[in-house]
């Protein structure tokens, strides 16, 4: 019967597939295009040596590094961010050598590191560098190093902004020569034997492959081609290269034996076909017979029971290998005629270039700080409205589309944003005779970042305004009925202005940042009665200074988005805060009248001293991948005073703390828990389902997936700071757990498209409560969603689509 191509012989047979029953090699993040090398070990069988970018430093840049794995999916990193290429391991299976780019230069070297021996116990160390080329360079490349096969010399190739040529050194770093011919292109080295090397060159000005003696200096060709011929192999006596012709880049191969090539003078297209036999064990089984008795009286005490016999006998099954390569055919009159190259490389042209009045494509520039490179963001934002009138009930959904624009210059040290949000579904008529029209909410936002001074400087202006509705009571001392209360929607603006500066003390992960910032907030009942008539009041005015001291670490690059939860951290801050906020109560203890008839707000002054502390910190387990991340955060308001020394701290003061599981309805006090103690901490757990993947469809390409699972505590106090009563206090609490799937991609190849999905549960209650009592607050209700049980069903789905991943807990 036939199998494929293979015909196996003999009708009983048994096949021994040992032969075929080791795996491919699993390489990881493999760039094979930066070299490959395969050492046949005795007891482990084959190791690659490959390239790959799996390694990443501490900003999370990738780095090429020298692997090595066998076909037992057992693998180990020779090199550990050394930005290593073309790695070649020697015939005894001791060392691996590979060209390295120095740090920070556009330079080689060529090192060399221990062959693993035991992949489980290897560490990777620093690189012994061979040959390091000379301060004069400005560009030095090495390309292909190759051990000779006693292991004792490497041949490279090399590019000095010049020449490509071919050196030779001492495995010790000894003894470096240049043995090419500096006025031609002479590469891609392989050894014939302990002296002899086969190169390519363009001496007629066509590559052919040289044969050369080291010891001699003795040299002769080995090829005479019309396409080229390049990165020639020796195995056994064949060498094989690549020559350029009708069908591109093939590959062919002439004979090699006893230092003597044959000349190929002509080429044709065939399959060359080998015949190998395997192992076959076929096994016969043979029965003893029994002696017939004579008659049926006989009686026979001991019966005989016929007894099986098994020989194994040995077979074949032929199996054929068709290699697809063009032979190169020489004519049998002349095999032994010596190769004659007949022309001669063309001079250089020396012809200096004017460039004064030159301009090219990608040409080095003056840089200017100029923020003209533009990207744009389209935005969608759903918001949540509290119910009227109280915390319970369905809040209003509010549905906003804009706009972002962000300006850099090349070199991105002048950054300009510009965003715009609008409300869909309440008109379009967003700017009116009055000017912007308070009916429809609107957001607007611009900063300005610069870091081409030692001094990070930036500016921002933020303008908001949401609507909303309440009582009003109408006081009419007139009217017989007095005081009535009616409903009036109003609309509430929030504008703000900020200075800031920052300065790195160490010039490395540290930061010193001093923030001035003004901001107010105005009120405005702009439907009061049937003649639309209005009244507006700045609500709440302050000025406000910040100044922070943080440690940063272990950060992903500028390019990273924040998925994977990389980073350690740590800010502490001071804030001052004196602020004039509105006097609630009657009008005539609320406002008062000018001599001119205009009502004027009354105001309290706070003058507030505030104090926080944010830690967090990450570890990538070594096992599962699983990168572990926890942050802190504890806020205090240490000292406050008001102008009336029988005010309380107003509660528009107080820190709220904002757990995923909570619902965050705006216009609410009571939804979240809020002091002037606030304490925050939570715990995620982030696992990689594909890394750095960039597998495309159309204008879409995804890159990166993370699961992050997650818990956060928190809570608000005004008492003091370390009440352990309270602290002990399971209702004390709000507790929050979730999953959240996380998806970093690109559109049009370099446009973020960040996607978020968390599914998150509030464990505890809300609602109306003060801060030792919850009992009067009401549990939250799970969101019903097909397949998933009640019991662990969220209370909050949030969608983000952005340019980045906000980590909570940094």
């Amino acid at each position: 019967m036939k199998i494929g191509e293979a015909t196996i012989e003999n009708e009983s047979t048994t096949i021994d597939i040992t032969e075929y029953a080791k795996s491919g090699f699993k390489a990881k993040k493999a760039w094979f295009d930066k070299g490959i090398d395969v050492y046949e070990d005795s007891l482990r069988g084959p190791i690659l040596a490959y390239i790959s970018y799996q390694n990443r430093d501490k900003k999370g840049h990738a780095h090429f590094d020298v692997f090595v794995c066998d076909t037992n999916k057992n693998q180990v990193s020779v090199t550990y961010l050394t930005d290593a290429v073309y790695p070649a391991i020697d015939k005894q299976g001791t060392s691996v050598a590979f060209a390295r780019r120095e740090n920070a230069s556009t330079r080689f070297v060529l090192s060399k590191a221990p062959f693993p021996k035991d992949f489980d116990e290897y560490v990777a160390d620093d690189p012994v560098d061979l040959f390091v080329p000379d301060a004069k360079y400005r560009y030095y490349n090495i390309y292909s190093p190759k051990f000779s096969p006693d292991g004792k010399r490497i041949a490279f190739g090399f590019f000095d902004d010049t020449t490509r040529g071919i050196a030779i050194i001492d495995s010790d770093g000894k003894n470096h020569k240049i043995v090419s011919n500096a006025d031609y292109d002479e590469r891609d080295v392989e050894w014939l034997d302990n002296d002899k090397i086969v190169f390519a060159s363009n001496r007629n000005g066509i590559f052919n492959l040289f044969e050369k003696s080291l010891s001699t200096g003795t040299e002769r060709p080995l090829t005479n081609v019309v396409g080229g011929a390049f990165t020639p192999v020796l195995s056994g006596d064949t060498i094989f290269f690549t020559q350029y012709d009708k069908d591109g880049f093939s590959l062919y191969k002439i004979g090699y034996k006893n230092g003597a090539a044959n000349a190929p003078v002509a080429t044709k297209d065939s399959i060359v076909v080998t015949i190998r036999d395997s192992v076959i064990k076929v096994a016969d089984t043979t029965w003893s017979t029994c002696p017939e008795a004579k008659d049926s009286t006989q009686a026979d005490s001991t019966a005989c029971v016929p007894q099986a016999t098994v020989a194994t006998r040995d077979s074949t099954i032929k199996v054929e290998v068709r290699d697809t390569v063009k032979v190169a055919v020489g004519d049998s009159t002349s095999k032994d005629a010596p190769i004659v190259l007949h022309g001669s490389l063309p001079k250089r042209i020396q012809k200096p270039l004017n460039l004064e009045n030159r301009e090219f494509a990608g040409a080095e520039k003056t840089y200017r700080p100029l923020p003209i490179l533009p990207l744009f963001v389209p935005m969608l934002m759903f918001s949540e409205n509290a119910p009227d009138l109280t915390v319970f009930g369905e809040g209003e959904l509010k549905t906003k589309a804009g706009l972002a624009v962000i300006l850099s210059d090349p070199l991105k040290k002048n950054t300009v944003q510009l965003g715009l949000l609008l409300e869909l579904g309440n008109g379009y008529d967003y700017i009116n005779s009055d000017g912007l029209n308070p009916r429809q909410e609107k957001e607007f936002f611009a900063s300005w970042q610069n870091t081409s001074t030692p001094l990070d400087l930036g500016l921002a202006y933020s303008y908001a305004n949401y609507t909303s509705k309440d009582t009003v009571r109408n006081e009419d001392v007139r009217s017989e009925n007095g005081d009535s209360l009616s409903l009036s929607h109003y609309a509430m603006s929030l504008q703000n202005i900020t200075g800031l500066a920052g300065y790195s003390i160490f010039k490395s992960i540290d930061t010193l940042q001093l923030a001035l910032s003004y901001g107010w907030s105005d009120f405005n009942f702009y439907d009061l009665d049937e003649y639309d008539d209005s009244f507006t009041w700045t609500y709440q005015k302050q000025i406000s200074a910040i100044l922070g001291f943080g440690l940063y670490g272990d950060h992903e690059d500028e390019d990273g988005t924040g998925i994977s939860g990389q980073g350690n951290g740590l800010f502490v801050y001071y804030q001052y805060t004196n602020s004039d906020l509105y006097r609630p109560g009657t009008f005539s203890e609320s406002f008062y009248v000018t001599e001119s008839g205009f009502a004027k707000p009354k105001y309290r002054n706070f003058n507030i001293n505030e104090v926080g502390l944010n830690l967090y910190g990450s570890l990538q387990l070594p096992v599962t991948g699983t990168r572990v991340a926890a942050g802190g955060k504890i806020n205090v308001i240490a000292k406050w005073n008001t102008d009336a020394k029988q005010d309380t701290l107003d509660s528009y003061y107080y820190n709220p703390i904002f757990l995923e599981g909570y619902p965050y309805l705006r216009s609410s006090e009571s939804y979240t828990l809020a002091g002037t103690r606030t304490a925050m901490a939570e715990l995620h757990l982030l696992q990689s389902i594909y890394d750095d993947w960039r597998n495309s469809f159309w204008i879409f390409e995804t890159r990166d997936f993370y699961i992050d699972l997650f818990a956060q505590i928190g809570s608000a106090w005004n008492s003091k700071l370390f009440d352990m009563d309270k602290f002990k206090d399971h209702n004390f609490w709000d507790r929050s757990v979730g999953l959240s799937f996380r998806m970093s991609n690109k559109i049009f190849y370099n446009v973020p498209l960040d996607i978020s999905l968390t599914l998150a549960r509030g464990l505890n209650r809300i609602g109306e409560s003060n801060d030792t009592d919850r009992s009067t607050s009401r549990k939250l209700n799970p969101i019903d969603l097909p397949v998933i049980p009640d019991a662990v069903s969220p209370t909050r789905i949030k969608l983000n689509i952005g340019m980045g991943f906000a980590n909570t807990w940094q």
